[in-house]
């Protein structure tokens, strides 16, 4: 996608992806260098990959383009059984641009026998182009069967020399298994973390990591008590907010277009 796609929705997808490696495999698009816009990826959606591929609930690969106000549903789940690849429940490789908005409640799946990188909203960022991520929510489940996998509450691999800025971000991701994780990233390299949150993690990075930034919770009351820290420290650089979600549905804090 190289323009714009706006209120699109996928309600039930199969999408299964073998041969070859380095493909960009996305519910919406493979690869994204424009603008997406308020897009819904819900239903029983898979995506099976059995090759060295990068797959996102939204997008492959975001190219320096911008994902804002995509929801990625608890029934979407995405898998890869092979050697190597990303995973993320908005994009699987993020080489530059911006989220904004984004929330992601997908099963991401690691059952290969090599490193794989998965994460709640970005399976890897590791790239040469700057990214961006605010007023965003990972909720995911994360499974992994090998101890080569990383995994990460919002991102699962954030190593590299390019700058990974994440303003007023939270995750309730769970994850399980085998290899190495952190409540917001496996690895802190270059990281901005600004008024962001974690639980179901005691650590923001691998090994005892901790991240500048990063606070651990322990409950759904603390949360809620850092909403005005949410808001107001993505004020004026996000389209959208945060608010108690009072329904009981999926996710404490809900994410709503200003």
């Amino acid at each position: 996608n190289k323009g714009n796609i706006e209120n699109c929705s996928v309600n039930g997808a199969v999408i299964n992806v073998s041969g070859g490696d380095d493909k960009r495999v996305g519910i919406l698009v493979g690869v994204n260098s424009g603008v997406i816009s308020d897009c819904r990826v819900e239903g029983r959606v898979t995506v099976g990959i059995s090759s060295k591929h990068t797959a996102g609930g939204i997008a492959g690969e975001n190219a320096s383009g911008t994902i804002k106000g995509a929801f990625v549903g608890s029934d979407v789940v995405i898998t890869n059984s092979s050697e190597g690849g990303d995973l993320g429940g908005i994009v699987g490789w993020i080489n530059g641009g911006i989220l904004d908005g984004c929330c992601s409640l997908a099963t991401i799946k690691c059952t290969g026998a090599n490193a794989i990188n998965l994460g709640g909203l970005i399976g890897s960022a590791w790239a040469s182009n700057d990214a961006t991520i605010i007023a965003s929510h990972a909720g995911a489940k994360i499974e992994s069967t090998t101890a080569w996998c990383t995994m990460g509450g919002l991102i699962g691999q954030g190593g590299g020399a390019n700058t990974k800025s994440l303003t007023s971000c939270y995750s309730t991701s769970m994850m399980s298994g085998k290899g190495d994780w952190g409540g917001i990233t496996k690895t802190n390299s270059n990281f901005e973390c600004n008024t962001c949150y974690f639980m179901n993690c005691d650590y923001a990075v691998s090994n005892n990591g901790s991240m500048e930034g990063a606070e651990h919770l322990t409950t759904v009351d603390e949360l809620h008590n850092r909403l005005d820290n949410l808001n107001g420290q993505s004020d004026g650089i996000s389209e959208y907010k945060f608010e108690v979600d009072s329904s009981g549905g999926e996710t404490p804090l809900k994410i709503v277009k200003k």
